[in-house]
């Protein structure tokens, strides 16, 4: 993501050849990780991150879209350096519609675009790029295909759950390991849908035996394992998984 991190983080290097670019839309299938680039890019060029789902400006009238944006915009430019993200953008600006809200969204597109002052980065997130107008999806100057985490990056994500919570889990590093190789196709929200899953079972489970609820007022949460990690596995699915069966 250096193409957004870096004209944010030194705008006065990237002038004249330099212009920097000003956009870019990411494609990949749900959870395949895009809100947390955006994220991570916005937070290593320490802007101001506007992070919008498109059916908030779809939900609103066509005059209030275009009001809607307008303000976004402005908000940006007065934050800079900022990045705006738009998920699911493909419905905002999908193909064979004529929207209020999405003509004023390319007229924004294009005053950030012809304007090398603006320190304003706009993410666009889709997993059906077929579905946007073609003239809408130029206006991104770049498209970035994100791919679902492989192995080393389920690991990476488990572990920072785990540091966050340590005092939730008891797990030995292999144990991490394997359950990265266990989880293909997960994506970080899936993997922490599986740890909130194990740990919902296991107070369960505790409460049954009254050993935890019913206990003292000082009773400790029991420690979430490698088995019940396991035995989550059962009852939670990727969502890019269920995408492909529905």
């Amino acid at each position: 993501m250096q193409t957004v991190v870096l004209p944010l983080q030194y705008p006065d290097r990237f002038k004249g050849f330099l212009s920097p670019q000003k956009s870019i839309l990411l494609v990949g299938a749900q959870g395949s990780g895009k809100k947390m680039l955006a994220k991570a890019a916005a937070n290593a060029s320490s802007a101001k991150l506007f992070s919008i789902p498109s059916a908030v400006i779809l939900s609103k009238k066509d005059e209030a879209s275009v009001d809607f944006i307008k303000m976004l915009f402005q908000m940006a430019k007065n934050a800079q350096p900022s990045v705006i993200f738009i998920d699911e953008i493909d419905a905002l600006l999908r193909r064979g519609t004529e929207r209020r809200g999405k003509a004023q969204f390319l007229v924004e597109m294009d005053r950030l675009s012809s304007n090398s002052e603006f320190g304003v980065f706009v993410i666009g997130a889709t997993g059906r790029p077929q579905e946007m107008d073609e003239d809408a999806s130029g206006r991104f100057a770049k498209q970035i295909f994100i791919e679902m985490p492989d192995k080393k990056a389920r690991e990476k994500m488990l572990g920072k759950i785990v540091e966050e919570h340590k005092n939730a889990f008891e797990l030995r590093d292999e144990e991490i390991d394997q359950l990265a190789s266990m989880t293909e196709n997960y994506s970080f929200d899936d993997l922490l849908a599986l740890c909130q899953t194990a740990n919902l079972d296991i107070l369960h489970n505790a409460n049954e035996q009254n050993e935890f609820f019913q206990g003292a007022v000082d009773a400790q949460s029991p420690r979430i394992k490698m088995e019940d990690l396991k035995n989550a596995i059962e009852k939670v699915y990727p969502k890019a998984k269920k995408r492909k069966m529905n």
